[in-house]
């Protein structure tokens, strides 16, 4: 199958299951975000010596801007209020980045657990609750329009 095929497929079953497309588009880009993430967050942390806190906030922040690009693009596919959508996806990923700060400071400063165990622990909370309010607030296509 060609890319193009591929690409036209996707496409098809976007049209005949808008929602679960949605979702498994969003878990997709989730998994490239977060593999982003966990990387830039091992190399920093691992091999730079960079603080866990410090380094999550850098490897998330990177991720954000990622995925926002990836799901604006190909699984929203909205155009429309395109820095009040930013301004929204990152406050709901400064939701998750909270999460993970917290569950970092508690698990390995408090507790002594590895960073990195910690860290990917995380992420399926995070996931869930930030697929959750992007859905209903950033990527709905009505909610920037005035009423």
């Amino acid at each position: 199958m060609t890319k193009a095929q591929l690409s036209q497929q996707m496409y098809l079953l976007q049209d005949k299951y808008p929602e679960r497309m949605k979702l498994f588009l969003y878990f997709c880009i989730g998994i490239s975000a977060a593999t982003i993430d966990m990387g830039v967050f091992i190399v920093l942390y691992n091999f730079y010596s960079v603080g866990e806190l410090t380094a999550n906030v850098i490897s998330t922040l990177l991720a954000v801007v990622y995925a926002f690009t990836m799901n604006v693009r190909f699984n929203f596919r909205v155009t429309s209020h395109l820095a009040k959508r930013f301004v929204s996806y990152f406050s709901v990923n400064l939701v998750g980045l909270g999460i993970s700060f917290v569950a970092l400071y508690l698990f390995t400063t408090q507790a002594g657990y590895d960073a990195n165990l910690v860290k990917a622990a995380t992420l399926p909370v995070i996931f869930l609750v930030q697929f959750l309010l992007n859905r209903m607030i950033t990527f709905h296509k009505n909610f920037f329009v005035k009423k």
